[in-house]
């Protein structure tokens, strides 16, 4: 046997700190040394910064002999700079001999512990697992982690010690559970069996249509399922992938690798070995981080701290951003398909002709009745006036032919809310630059192959210039989602999306706002003044109803600045309010307020930008981010003063553009 001496003193030109190199280090010794050689390891292990007593021990015990031999330590000793002191003696074939009888016996012995001690950790996770409840959708490691999806929190339980239970299983069969304290502390019973085992957040009879997705950390795992609703499989360390990849080689479907981005590479590197094992059918994708994500993450954690995985993605830059990386890849078959489909995809808004014709045939039936009964009714409805004055402006303007839709380039292009973005030419619609076309008016359809909020929206505005009171949706499902709540809540009817609840919903929120928001501009000159009297009157009403506090009581309660629902007794003395009826009553005496239409511009330009900030905030911070937004508006808009300034002006460039209004799909739903 070799003398321990030089063991160790080859060891130490090995780096410590690769968690590879430190298994195959462990196993070489064992193999030599059989379990005299543990103090060897463990000495040379705590020159890692990461060192853990208990991990060192843990995975000393799963070592098993013979599986690496010392050649494999001095081979990588070598390489880092190490040069024998003596000679090398050749073993007689003797000594050999009997050192292999006696590693046989002690790589028995072990197998039998290993075997005991599984069972025994087998037994001790059922019975956590039994006698624990659900797990606390408010515990704050989920929070701290952004898990919200009930049907990932259901998977889970929790113990008496307020510690998250993760179950990891084998063949269906629980062998294991991982505990998560409330700070993020994770650790296993003693002997559980890692190797191999995982843990399953969602469906599995969807794997076929969706694939797989194979990750290492729970919290990773429910970020990406919760972006895109496809099954994964956490299998809790890199360098299980390996494993749980050879259990998944017969599986008939495409497999995501989603590797941790760590700074020694390990993640990736085993992403790849499980690649290799898994063939054509895997991948393997991988977060990046720019600059100023990386300081925001060190500005939460700490300067020591990087991003690594998924779910940092998340925290920082939210949801969407993961959803790219695990848009199924279609395998192309052959020459032509593979064309076909490296083709973009491309999103279209067509006019409806057959649903539009009969709506304007039943509006030519009724509008002449419509108007008798508006006239013979001494008051009605905000919205039948407003109907009322639609069909007389048709009459004044001309026969009904000229309000039909239309189906050539003969309408006003750019329309006039349009004009700042967009370069026209040729039914074409180009940035300010004129070098990219953003979407293409075919007269009968407006195509595009972008997928963002705006261009629908713009999208939209074209369509209504074109006087299309319904549209059929085509392209991909974001798309016709995002085209479907745009056309609907302005009143555009559409075909080709299968709403949600959620979605109807949605429309539901944006028509009131639309409806709350509406102002009628008589002219550019003139100023845009709405009727005051009556809301002055309900706003009154209000604060009287409500034994409202004073301004200034509302605006000096340090409590009334952070909670929405402060009681009134806190902040005077006297009833019980919420002081979000404060903020309600002075948006109502708002009305009075005189602006022209660059003051509105200037505000709706100020709350598009307040939306997009509270959007990437956590969800329990948003409320109170709202409210001193719609405080500090309040104060911008005192009666006739307009005291918000005006945004810089600059050169437009695609980057610069700043919607007025976009309207934020994801977190309205969220909400």
């Amino acid at each position: 046997m070799m003398e321990t001496n030089e063991i160790e003193r080859a060891l130490s030109f090995v780096d410590s700190h690769d968690r590879d190199t430190w298994v195959r280090m462990g196993a070489a010794i064992k193999t030599e040394l059989g379990e005299a050689g543990y103090d060897i390891w463990d000495r040379w292990s705590q020159s890692a910064e990461n060192y853990n007593s208990q991990a060192s021990k843990s995975v000393w015990r799963s070592l098993r002999p013979s599986f690496i031999s010392i050649g494999t330590l001095f081979y990588e000793a070598k390489q880092g700079g190490y040069k024998a002191e003596a000679p090398f003696v050749p073993i007689d074939p003797e000594t050999l001999k009997v050192r292999e009888v006696q590693r046989k016996a002690l790589e028995e012995e072990a197998q039998a512990e290993r075997i005991r001690a599984a069972q025994r950790a087998r037994d001790r996770a059922k019975r956590l697992w039994d006698r624990s409840g659900p797990a606390n959708p408010s515990h704050p490691y989920l929070v701290s982690k952004g898990i919200t999806d009930p049907a990932v929190i259901r998977l889970l339980r929790q113990d008496r010690y307020q510690n998250i239970l993760v179950p990891v299983k084998q063949d269906k069969e629980l062998v294991a559970v991982q505990r998560i304290s409330a700070k993020g502390a994770k650790f296993f019973g003693k002997g559980s069996v890692i190797s191999g085992s995982a843990f399953l957040i969602g469906d599995t009879s969807q794997v076929k249509e969706t694939g797989l997705v194979l990750t290492e950390g729970f919290a990773t795992g429910a970020s990406i399922y919760q972006a895109t609703k496809q099954p994964v499989l956490v299998v809790f360390s890199a360098n299980n992938l390996v494993k749980v990849a050879e259990k998944l080689k017969a599986l008939d479907t495409s497999i995501t690798l989603a590797a941790d981005n760590d700074m020694n590479e390990t993640g990736f590197r085993f992403a790849e070995k499980a690649r290799a094992v898994l063939g054509d059918k895997a991948r393997v994708v991988m977060p990046k981080f720019d600059e100023k994500s990386i300081k925001d993450y060190q500005k939460r954690h700490g300067k020591s701290r990087y991003p690594s995985d998924f779910n940092d993605l998340h925290e920082l830059q939210g949801l969407n951003t993961l959803r790219p990386f695990f848009q199924p890849e279609i395998v192309k078959e052959n020459s032509q398909e593979k064309k076909r489909m490296d083709k973009p995809i491309v999103n279209s808004i067509e006019v409806d002709l057959e649903r539009q014709r009969s709506a304007e045939s039943l509006s030519n039936v009724s509008r002449k009745d419509q108007q008798e009964q508006a006239q013979s009714i001494g008051s009605v409805s905000l919205q039948q006036s407003s109907e009322h004055k639609e069909l007389k402006q048709t009459e004044v303007t001309g026969p009904v032919s000229e309000q039909e839709a239309i189906t050539d380039l003969r309408y006003k292009a750019p329309p006039k809310s349009l004009e700042s973005k967009y370069v026209y030419a040729e039914g074409k619609y180009y940035d300010r630059t004129g070098s990219t076309v953003l979407f293409d008016d075919k007269g009968k359809a407006l195509v595009t192959s972008r997928l963002d909020r705006q261009t629908v929206y713009d999208m939209i505005e074209v369509a209504k210039e074109k006087q299309w009171n319904a549209v059929v949706l085509k392209g991909s499902p974001d798309f016709r989602r995002f085209a479907y709540l745009e056309a609907e809540s302005q009143g555009i009817q559409t075909r080709g999306y299968s709403p949600t609840p959620a979605d109807l919903k949605l429309v539901e929120q944006l028509r009131e706002e639309r409806s709350l928001n509406k102002i009628e501009k008589d002219s550019e000159r003139e100023p845009i003044k709405k009727e005051s009297a009556a809301a002055v009157a309900v706003a009154e009403k209000v604060q009287s109803q409500n034994q409202m506090p004073t301004s200034a009581q509302i605006e000096t309660s340090e409590k009334a600045d952070i909670d929405n629902d402060v009681p009134l007794k806190e902040i005077t003395a006297s009833a019980s309010i919420p002081s979000e009826v404060k903020i309600a009553a002075d948006k109502l005496k708002q009305a009075e307020t005189t602006w022209n239409p660059t003051q509105f511009s200037v505000m709706q330009y100020y709350k598009g930008l307040a939306k997009q900030a509270v959007h990437y905030m956590r969800a329990e911070h948003r409320s109170q981010a709202q409210r001193n937004f719609d405080t500090n508006m309040d104060r911008a808009l005192n009666g006739t003063e307009f005291t918000l300034p005006l945004p810089i002006q600059v050169g437009h460039t695609p980057s610069q553009e700043t919607p007025v209004r976009t309207p934020n799909y994801e977190l309205e739903i969220e909400r």
